[in-house]
């Protein structure tokens, strides 16, 4: 699985664009059997939800060495 996460940052005062990231994680599942099945159902979604957290923490990290008080769009 290919996961992309596009996060954007945004100055609501100043009604711009302070920071923006495309995130992609990847991860591989392989059901446990064929058909349907509980536990590979609750497996793969823990690997969606863990992909999810995963992203936005790095993003959260991207944001330490940012100015928020900088607006990409401006000259």
């Amino acid at each position: 699985y290919k996961l992309f996460f596009k996060y954007e940052l945004s100055n609501v005062e100043k009604q711009c664009v302070i920071y923006e990231k495309e995130i992609v994680t990847r991860f591989t599942f392989e059901p446990q059997s064929s058909g349907y099945n509980f536990g590979s159902d609750e497996s793969l979604d823990k690997q969606y939800e863990t992909s999810a957290r995963d992203s936005l923490q790095q993003f959260i990290n991207y944001l330490s060495g940012i100015n928020l008080n900088y607006c990409i769009n401006e000259n």
